[in-house]
């Protein structure tokens, strides 16, 4: 515990950390430093002798100051807890605690992420991630948006792999009421009989998410397990694999629902709304 506060104490000074931060992109000199910082040299060399007492950095005689390993790899974990206190707010009312440890050390990931405070901006970013997807659309949703369907479709039309982790699809007393356009549908369904529209149920909701490989968006539960729906949207490539990698983790925990299972439950529910698409 001693040697922790010891470089809490280190890494708190703001001064220090953008030091760090420096050399993190490349090797400076003494010169250098004090001018980016507006230091004065009484300033900057206090600060760069305890960087180097705490092997933060390192200097070889007549060379430059550069970041150490070790100090590489703390920089890099306290991105963690930059972003869970640039956002103290949200996080204050939002429950991480059942998503892997794994994550909630990689939030970091996250830091190059933009803040959307209202569902209805929620809902127009979830369009803009689904109408430029070109390669895969992944979902994690709790809750269906009638709205987006018609974007999904033409998403899917594209030829589009779509991976969705949602309530228990298409049974008329539980899914989502919505307008039925007999051509998404029909759409949809071809893409389910191919493999490429694949659908998991759950009951189990620790995230909600939409990504694509080029933009995500991540939302938190409410601290009583609820859904406000505000998040997080990143185009950043680390913030994509972040959400990737989490869809991933809950993917292989959940049943796939077998092809012909699904496109039988999906032709029910169509039915069940007086839609007859002409299905081969």
């Amino acid at each position: 515990m001693e040697r922790l506060c010891s470089i809490y104490f280190e890494l708190s000074n703001e001064e220090r950390l953008e030091i760090l931060k420096i050399l993190e992109v490349s090797p400076q000199n003494f010169t250098h430093i004090s001018e980016k910082l507006s230091l004065n040299s009484q300033q900057c060399s206090r600060h760069l002798t305890r960087l180097l007492e705490a092997n933060l950095i390192e200097k070889k005689p007549d060379g430059p100051y550069q970041i150490s390993n070790y100090g590489r790899l703390l920089l890099e974990l306290s991105q963690s807890f930059d972003f869970a206190t640039t956002w103290k707010d949200y996080f204050l009312i939002h429950d991480l605690s059942k998503i892997p440890y794994e994550f909630q050390t990689r939030l970091g990931d996250l830091s190059k992420s933009r803040y959307i405070p209202n569902v209805m901006n929620s809902i127009s970013e979830f369009e803009s991630i689904i109408n430029e997807a070109e390669e895969f659309l992944w979902v994690i949703i709790n809750k269906r948006t009638r709205s987006v369907r018609p974007f999904v479709a033409r998403a899917v039309e594209r030829g589009i792999n779509l991976m969705s982790i949602s309530p228990t699809s298409y049974v008329p007393e539980i899914d989502v009421k919505r307008f039925i356009s007999e051509a998404d549908e029909l759409t949809i369904i071809k893409a389910e009989a191919e493999g490429r529209a694949e659908v998991a149920d759950t009951e189990q909701f620790d995230v909600y998410l939409w990504v694509s490989e080029k933009a995500a968006f991540i939302s938190f539960p409410l601290n009583d397990g609820t859904f406000d729906y505000t998040g997080f949207i990143s185009s950043d490539q680390r913030a994509v694999g972040y959400c990737r990698d989490l869809f991933y983790y809950y993917w292989k925990r959940v049943r796939v629902i077998p092809k012909v299972e699904l496109v039988e439950r999906h032709l029910k529910y169509v039915h069940y709304y007086g839609v007859y698409p002409k299905y081969p």
